[in-house]
C-alpha cells in the first residue's frame, strides 16, 4: 500500500513538471505565431468607430512608452478591408506630441470575421491580427507576424468604448491571453488622461497631405515589427 502511494505520489509529480515545462516552452517560443482559432461570430460593424487603448502588449517592448492612444476603424464598401487609424503619444514627451498612423488589414474570409491579414512587402512580413474577443462595449486583438530569419512580432490590445474597463473585464482578458504567449508582466496599462492634440501633429509618411511642407524624424510604427519613416507637418508654412 505504501509503494502504492509513493507510486501515485511520484506520477503527479512527474505530471505537474512536465505541464510546467510545456507552458515555459510555450511562452519562450519566440520564433512561431500562436495558434489561434479566429472569431466566426465577430460583428464587424460593432468594431467600426472609435476607441481607447486601455492595455497594450508588444514583444518588443519591456518598458511602457505610449500614452493615449486611440483607434478608428473603418470598413471599406468596395473592398474586403479593416483599416485602423490610430493616434498616440510618447509617455516621455514634455511637449504631449501627438502622432498618427495607420494599418490596413484583409479579410481573407467573411465566413471568418476575425481574422484580418496585413502584408508589408518591403520587409517580407505577413502580419495576423485575430479578434480575440468582441462585445459592444470592449474588444481584444491578438497580433502575430512572423519573419524569416527574426522573433516573432506579437501584440495584443485591449479595447474599449470608455476610458477604462470593469476590473473583471481586464481579469477575464489577463487570464486569457497568456495561453496565446502574452507576458502579462510586460503588458502596460494605457493612460488616457491630459490626451488633448498638440498644434503639430505627426503623421506617417502614407498621408497624402505629408507631400507638402515636411520634414522627416524617426519614430516606431506602434502596431508593426519595424521602424518606419514619419513625417511631421509644418502647419505655419504656406509654400
Amino acid at each position: 500500500m505504501a509503494n502504492f502511494i509513493v507510486n501515485i505520489i511520484l506520477f503527479c509529480f512527474s505530471v505537474g513538471i512536465s505541464d510546467l515545462t510545456w507552458s515555459y516552452k510555450l511562452v519562450k517560443n519566440d520564433e512561431k505565431c500562436p495558434e489561434v482559432k479566429a472569431r466566426s461570430n465577430c460583428d464587424l460593424d460593432s468594431i467600426k468607430g472609435t476607441w481607447n487603448v486601455i492595455d497594450y502588449y508588444a514583444s518588443s517592448e519591456e518598458v511602457e512608452i505610449y500614452r493615449c492612444m486611440k483607434s478608428t476603424f473603418n470598413l471599406s464598401p468596395d473592398v474586403p478591408e479593416i483599416s485602423m487609424d490610430f493616434t498616440y503619444s510618447y509617455s516621455d514627451d514634455p511637449d504631449n506630441e501627438m502622432l498618427a498612423g495607420n494599418i490596413t488589414w484583409s479579410i481573407p474570409s467573411f465566413e471568418q470575421p476575425g481574422h484580418w491579414v496585413h502584408k508589408e512587402t518591403p520587409y517580407e512580413g505577413v502580419y495576423n491580427t485575430y479578434v480575440l474577443d468582441c462585445k459592444d462595449t470592449w474588444a481584444v486583438l491578438l497580433h502575430c507576424a512572423e519573419k524569416p530569419s527574426s522573433p516573432r512580432y506579437l501584440s495584443s490590445i485591449l479595447l474599449s468604448r470608455d476610458n477604462t474597463v470593469p476590473a473583471n473585464v481586464r481579469s477575464y482578458v489577463h487570464d486569457k491571453l497568456p495561453k496565446y504567449g502574452v507576458q502579462l508582466e510586460y503588458t502596460f496599462p494605457m493612460v488616457q488622461d491630459d490626451c488633448s492634440p498638440t498644434i503639430k501633429p505627426l503623421y506617417y509618411g502614407t498621408k497624402a497631405e505629408a507631400v507638402v511642407n515636411k520634414k522627416t524624424v524617426n519614430s516606431k510604427h506602434p502596431m508593426l515589427h519595424n521602424d518606419h519613416q514619419q513625417i511631421e507637418i509644418d502647419n505655419n508654412k504656406s509654400e
